[in-house]
């Protein structure tokens, strides 16, 4: 099945990241062979150009940033393009995310804003939860896809119904230094040291392009982050295991396979052992 995936964000080494996410998580939906495009857009007035085309090029879902403001002060350019696509096309899913609004607070985004998606990433959501964002956000594209064609054909079909990543199959990643090789990363050290509050040294996987710098972890699919440079990859990646250390506390049950991972590790790195040591 083909579907169609409208990325927007003005900082494109993010949107690059998302993508990069998306096709990573594709290839571990079972019962369905998936094929995406996905089409990145850095601007508001760029998405609606493309959403106002002809219907063949509409895409399956719109995943959009919500502050689109680019060097400006934060906005909520986001929120108004998902009200354009909801009014242009009703059918279509519409994602949301944002690193800057909330839910609380004097950054929030308030119900009535957050109604016009069909599912909110508020602030601090897309941290630690690209994996679950991905697989959400694919699940949608499937199911509008499929409603569409049942449409087309004049029949009332149930919408797609796939499975997902499971227990039984998590995220799909590099699990071996040659499968990193193959897949033209390299291999870097982090050293700890006092400003990153790591207890022990650790290694990472970084892929660069001219949109910027992709860093994971091994065996590790939701420790991973984008950044321009290595430099910025490598802080947002310790601003994550540090988003990971604040929650560790909490019951292994509530961690999906993938994340659950990821607290091992971070455990392992920051030197956490109890509830009380955060």
């Amino acid at each position: 099945m083909n579907i169609s995936i409208l990325v927007v964000d003005d900082r494109l080494p993010i949107a690059e990241g998302f993508k990069a996410k998306f096709e990573r998580c594709i290839q571990n939906f079972r019962e369905v062979d998936i094929n995406a495009e996905i089409k990145i857009l850095t601007d508001a007035d760029s998405a609606v150009a493309s959403l106002s085309e002809s219907p063949e090029h509409q895409p399956d879902v719109l995943f959009t940033d919500i502050d689109l403001s680019g060097d400006g002060g934060p906005d909520k350019a986001g929120v108004a393009l998902a009200r354009f696509a909801r009014n242009m096309l009703p059918d279509m899913p519409i994602v949301g995310y944002s690193g800057y609004f909330g839910e609380q607070g004097d950054h929030d985004l308030g119900e009535e804003d957050r109604r016009v998606f069909d599912r909110w990433w508020p602030k601090g959501g897309p941290i630690g939860r690209l994996a679950e964002i991905a697989n959400e956000t694919l699940l949608l594209a499937l199911e509008s896809k499929r409603r569409r064609m049942s449409k087309a054909r004049g029949s009332h079909a149930n919408p797609c119904e796939v499975q997902g990543f499971g227990e039984d199959n998590p995220l799909l990643t590099p699990t071996s230094e040659q499968e990193f090789h193959d897949a033209g990363y390299t291999k870097r050290f982090i050293e700890p040291t006092e400003e990153n509050g790591l207890v022990v040294p650790f290694a990472v996987w970084a892929k660069e392009s001219d949109e910027g710098v992709e860093l994971e972890v091994m065996g590790c699919g939701a420790l991973f982050t984008w950044g321009e440079d290595y430099i910025e990859a490598e802080a947002l990646l310790i601003e994550l295991i540090r988003d990971y250390k604040s929650s560790l506390s909490a019951s292994d049950e509530t961690f999906s396979p993938s994340m659950l991972k990821a607290k091992r590790f971070v455990q392992s790195v920051t030197g956490f052992r109890n509830s009380g040591e955060i």
